[in-house]
C-alpha cells in the first residue's frame, strides 16, 4: 500500500506561495509503478481535498522506505482531479492534485539512482533492461508491469505479497487493475499480458520452493485471472460489465467479486424473464437458419426486452446475425 503524507505550509494556505508534499513508498516496486504510470508523462498525482490555482509552485519529496532513498522534485499545480477520475485511472481512491513535474536532463541521473536503488540489505531485485530503458528515456511511456511476470523466480514471501495484492484487487479494485491496463486496452495487448501472466501462474511453472498451501492460492489466482480475461476479451461481456458498473456508480469499474455477486443476484431475481429471453434467442437462431430475418430481429428485440443483459441476444445484435 502507498502511504501519502501531505503537508501544506501554513504561510502558503492563503497566498499559495508553496505547497509541500511527501510521498512514501513501502517498496521500490511501488515507486517504479508510479514512475511508469505517471512520472514518465512528467505528471504526478497526490491526494488532496484542497484545490489550488493552476501554476502554484510545488515541492514533492519522494521516499522509498525499503531502500531509504529520497529525492525532491519541483513542479506546479496543473489541476484538481476528482475522485471518480482518480479511481478510473487507478491513481487513488480520493480526489487530488495533478502536478506538472518537468523532467530535465539534470534530473535523469538522480531519478535513475532513486528508482533503481538497491536496499541496504542488498535484497532489492535487480533492474531489468526494460526498467533501465524507461529511466533513460523519460519522455517515452514505458510498458506497464505485467502481473505475475516474474513469479516463478520470486522467493515465496515476495510471491505471497503479489498474490495477496491480486486478491485485494479482485475484492476492491476493478477488473482492469487485475491486468494493470486501462479500460481502452485492445484485445491483442490483453492477450499478450494474459499469456505471460498465465504461464507464471500455471501449476507447471510454479517453483518447487513454494509450499503446497501457497500452491493452492496460486491455483485460485489462476482461476480468477482466467475469469477476468474471459470478461474483458469478449466485447459483449465487457460492454455489460461497463454498463452494470455505471449503474452501480463505479466509474472505474466494479471489482470482479462484486460483479459476480451482482450477476448471481440478478439471475435469482429475474430467473423467469431470463428463461423467456433464452427461449426467444433459440427461436431467433431457428429463424436465421430459415432465412426469416424479420422474425429473428423481432425475437432478439423481445429477448432483450425481457433480459437486457442477455449475452447471446446482444452478440447476435452486435454481429448482425439476425439479418
Amino acid at each position: 500500500m502507498l502511504e501519502l503524507i501531505t503537508r501544506i505550509d501554513p504561510c502558503c494556505y492563503k497566498d499559495v506561495d508553496m505547497l509541500s508534499f511527501k510521498r512514501t513508498f513501502q517498496t521500490r516496486q511501488q515507486a517504479l509503478d508510479v514512475y511508469r504510470s505517471q512520472l514518465s508523462e512528467q505528471k504526478l498525482f497526490v491526494e488532496s481535498f484542497e484545490g489550488y490555482p493552476k501554476g502554484s509552485p510545488v515541492v514533492v519529496k519522494l521516499e522509498i522506505r525499503e531502500t531509504e532513498q529520497q529525492i525532491e522534485l519541483n513542479g506546479t499545480v496543473e489541476r484538481l482531479m476528482g475522485k471518480r477520475e482518480a479511481v478510473e485511472l487507478g491513481y487513488g481512491q480520493r480526489p487530488g492534485l495533478v502536478l506538472d513535474v518537468p523532467i530535465t536532463q539534470d534530473l535523469i541521473a538522480p531519478l535513475r539512482a532513486f528508482f533503481l536503488a538497491q536496499s541496504k540489505s542488498g535484497n532489492a531485485p535487480a533492474p531489468n533492461a526494460t526498467q533501465g530503458s524507461g529511466i533513460n528515456k523519460v519522455n517515452e511511456r514505458p510498458s506497464a508491469r505485467i502481473p505475475f511476470e516474474n513469479l516463478a523466480s520470486c522467493p515465496q514471501e515476495q510471491a505471497e505479497q503479489e498474490v495477496a495484492r491480486f486478491f485485494e484487487l479482485a475484492e476492491r479494485g476493478n477488473v482492469y487493475q487485475l491486468f494493470n491496463v486501462r479500460p481502452d486496452v485492445d484485445r491483442k495487448e490483453l492477450r499478450r499480458i494474459y499469456n505471460i501472466a498465465v504461464r507464471s501462474l500455471h501449476p507447471d511453472s510454479q517453483s518447487d520452493a513454494f509450499s503446497s498451501e501457497f500452491a493452492e492460492k496460486l491455483d485460485e489466482a489462476y482461476q480468477i485471472f482466467n475469469e477476468a480475461y474471459q470478461l474483458l476479451q469478449h466485447p459483449v461481456k465487457k460492454a455489460i460489465y461497463q454498463e452494470v458498473s455505471r449503474m452501480a456508480n463505479c466509474i472505474g469499474g466494479m471489482s470482479l467479486n462484486s460483479y459476480k455477486a451482482w450477476q448471481e443476484d440478478y439471475r435469482l431475481k429475474n430467473s423467469v424473464n431470463i428463461n423467456m429471453a433464452d427461449e426467444l434467442v433459440l427461436k431467433a437462431k431457428d429463424a436465421i437458419a430459415n432465412n426469416a430475418s424479420d422474425e429473428a430481429k423481432q425475437c432478439i428485440s423481445l429477448a432483450l426486452h425481457y433480459d437486457r443483459f442477455n449475452e447471446a441476444a446482444r452478440e447476435m445484435q452486435l454481429t448482425g446475425d439476425e439479418k
